[in-house]
């Protein structure tokens, strides 16, 4: 499973049963990211939701002890148990803090939106900074600007950067820097060479078999570089 999230400076999610903060950006992300997937939440977050109502296009898995609680266009598990036996792999959990705290474990990738700025917060997500078994990285898209000037800042294990924002000098001062680059949302096989000869670490593709043979290719011109493929 993965787990995706809005989180402050402090790792704070929410105050007064309501997120810390909206933005437009990042809900757009949200929404594309997790379409056609399922999503495990609790009772008090889809509370947040637009008059209360499950999420359209996914199967929402909502984890409640409240016997009564029946939300039409849902399935409500009472335990962790229960909801693990139905939830697929590609399941998204996407709140409140318990459920994130619950589930952490269960989740291979976690999708962190991190505003550096610190709101009024009483529930948090785990500080990931302090989980050394966590390998964080930096996803840039293609609100984020001029990288090379702001994003060396952050600490970060790897940078994940959409295709609209590589570049040769951003690549250049990752792999000086020790970081693994990986480029996403590629699909054009010519792009995808394109991007390997720059000298990015990996694929992140829809398409990959495509992104596989591609590697594999370069790899074969190349012996002594070490790439992955990510879906």
């Amino acid at each position: 499973m993965k787990a995706i999230v809005l989180v402050d400076e402090n790792w704070g999610i929410g105050n007064g049963g309501d997120q810390v903060i909206y933005i437009p950006g990042d809900l757009k992300y949200f929404r594309e990211t997790t379409m056609g997937h399922p999503v495990i939440l609790g009772r008090k977050t889809l509370a947040t939701f637009p008059g209360g109502r499950p999420l359209k296009g996914r199967n929402n898995l909502i984890l409640s002890r409240n016997p009564d609680f029946a939300p039409e266009g849902a399935e409500v598990f009472p335990d962790l148990e229960s909801l693990l036996k139905r939830a697929p792999e590609d399941s998204f959990v996407i709140g409140g803090a318990s459920v994130y705290a619950a589930l952490l474990d269960c989740c291979d990738t976690a999708y962190v939106t991190k505003v550096h700025r610190a709101f009024p917060a009483d529930c948090c997500f785990p500080n990931l900074d302090r989980h050394p078994e966590w390998w964080v990285g930096y996803c840039a898209y293609s609100i984020s600007g001029d990288l090379t000037e702001s994003v060396w800042q952050y600490g970060m294990d790897f940078l994940a950067v959409e295709e609209l924002l590589v570049t040769n000098r951003l690549v250049t001062q990752a792999r000086e820097r020790g970081l693994p680059v990986y480029v996403w949302s590629v699909y054009d096989e010519e792009r995808m060479q394109q991007y390997l000869e720059m000298g990015v670490s990996g694929l992140i593709s829809d398409y990959p078999d495509a992104a596989a043979q591609e590697i594999a290719d370069f790899r074969r011109s190349r012996p002594h570089t070490q790439y992955q493929i990510s879906r």
